[in-house]
């Protein structure tokens, strides 16, 4: 008995309790009602914590008190409880996880800034989530101008920075991009919120671009390594290297020169 009493009040632990206030509920579950002094005695709580431990126990709902003399308290159906404690332990979790989120995003975009901080620095970014982690936070920092050259299938994933977008629209960021003309009228339905961006314009080449770059602020390039229509397939390099800037502004100088003003000739209206 003293057993199985035992593992009980270890669940109701996990589950978010005190020992004192898993040992009093259980006293309460198995008396129906009590009094503190009853209570006290049953639970092997001392006089002076049972108190305290009823109070706290019916701010969480799992106890009740009975208007009687003298004042005796009585205990939720178990079930009932153990359904409130597991909602209180999932919102606690959520919490958790809303908080490590922010957390990681915090590390990311240092470590990330910190990386970038000597301009000499080639940074390999080897896979997907390393590239997008990286583009949201140059993107979110801009402060002047992004020049971008790209492919529509990589135009058309820009959802992926939708809350950056949000920062340069507030902060006027000049956002210039290249692309070859879209083989798939369908796509341009994913950039309508980016073409309404006051400070976008958006330019065609008749060719495909040798090479996929972005360039922020005239002052760091992310150059993709691996030409793939995938991004998933893709790696690339990050740098502040002024031969490199001076580079990849050159290349999206000229292929702005080269390309022409787009104009839409579907039936969307944007």
């Amino acid at each position: 008995m003293y057993t199985q009493t035992n593992n009980r009040i270890q669940t109701l632990i996990r589950l978010g309790l005190t020992s004192y206030e898993g040992k009093v509920f259980l006293a309460l579950e198995q008396t129906g009602t009590a009094t503190a002094k009853t209570i006290s005695k049953i639970s092997s709580v001392p006089r002076e914590k049972v108190y305290g431990v009823l109070v706290s126990l019916m701010e969480m709902g799992l106890i009740s008190k009975v208007i009687t003399a003298p004042t005796t308290y009585k205990a939720v159906p178990l079930n009932d409880a153990v359904t409130l404690l597991l909602e209180r332990r999932l919102k606690d979790y959520m919490g958790l996880c809303e908080e490590t989120t922010e957390l990681l995003k915090d590390y990311k975009r240092k470590h990330i800034d910190d990386s970038l901080t000597e301009t000499s620095k080639l940074v390999l970014m080897p896979n997907e989530k390393a590239i997008v982690n990286c583009l949201q936070t140059l993107v979110g920092n801009a402060e002047v101008s992004i020049d971008w050259v790209t492919t529509w299938k990589q135009l058309s994933k820009v959802s992926m920075y939708a809350d950056e977008l949000g920062k340069i629209k507030k902060k006027e960021v000049k956002f210039q991009t290249v692309v070859q003309n879209p083989d798939d009228q369908q796509l341009l339905q994913n950039i309508v919120g980016l073409i309404k961006l006051p400070c976008f314009q958006l330019r065609t080449i008749a060719f495909e671009p040798p090479a996929m770059i972005w360039v922020f602020d005239k002052k760091q390039v992310l150059i993709s390594a691996k030409f793939e229509e995938e991004i998933t397939e893709q790696s690339a390099i990050v740098t502040g290297n002024p031969a490199f800037v001076a580079l990849a502004n050159c290349y999206f100088e000229n292929m702005w020169r080269e390309s022409r003003e787009y104009k839409d000739t579907s039936q969307a209206s944007f």
